[in-house]
């Protein structure tokens, strides 16, 4: 687990240093993936002392292959920035229990982490169960969010009534040329479904694969979803 959290700590620090080198290419004009993911300032409006909480859970079709089926949380911890601003100090709570691991701090944030935190996590799962380079994997998940990406409406209940969203779907190894050696994650499917309706801007992010052989089983053979539950202010809010 200490090396999981090494391994989160390294890849957040690479994807954010990407998403920066990626925003010269989004067309300001129209939101693209890259916008709505990583350059949208969604903790900015929040008050502080806050935490922004997750229900994090993963279903597997296989547990001798992929583990046991969980279900846990994941919180923000936010805390106004001494700068001022909006921006915020962030301390993640990685699951609770004998799962639990805090990473942090991230200082003077003003984007929401928990995409990162996401997407490290998944990259860290690839990489136990196939190897491969981290780097290879984060670099085509990265290319997949500029130039593969799927933008289309998207509504959901939030505290009782309809919002409205998008919806950001890739599927970056399905073409990939070393299909053969990433076996069931070439269809490995990501869809974000992010508002400005709900605090932190992020409601779920959602990954799943399955076997592409024809007598392969439906249910999925790894699927993750987080899911915003709600955010707790530490002190009244007016």
């Amino acid at each position: 687990m200490h090396r999981l959290l090494k391994f989160l700590a390294v890849g957040i620090v690479f994807i954010a240093s990407a998403a920066v080198g990626l925003s010269a290419a989004t067309d300001e004009t129209s939101p693209s993936a890259q916008s709505l993911l990583f350059d949208a300032n969604y903790l900015l409006p929040l008050g502080a002392p806050s935490r922004l909480v997750y229900d994090y859970g993963t279903k597997t079709a296989d547990p001798s292959l992929f583990g046991k089926d969980f279900e846990d949380e994941v919180a923000l911890r936010l805390s106004a920035s001494a700068e001022g601003g909006g921006e915020k100090e962030v301390f993640v709570d990685m699951f609770t229990g004998n799962r639990q691991h805090v990473l942090g701090p991230l200082t003077h944030v003003s984007g929401n982490p928990i995409i990162m935190m996401f997407l490290e996590h998944d990259v860290s799962e690839m990489n136990m169960h196939i190897g491969g380079a981290p780097v290879y994997f984060r670099n085509v998940i990265r290319l997949a969010f500029r130039e593969k990406a799927k933008l289309e409406p998207a509504s959901f209940t939030w505290e009782g009534r309809q919002v409205n969203g998008t919806k950001i779907t890739i599927q970056p190894f399905l073409a990939d040329p070393n299909a053969e050696r990433l076996q069931l994650f070439r269809s490995k499917t990501y869809e974000f479904i992010v508002s400005d309706a709900v605090p932190g801007g992020i409601y779920q992010m959602h990954s799943t694969m399955t076997a592409d052989s024809p007598d392969a089983p439906a249910t999925p053979a790894i699927e993750t979803k987080l899911t915003l539950k709600g955010i707790t202010y530490d002190q009244p809010q007016n």
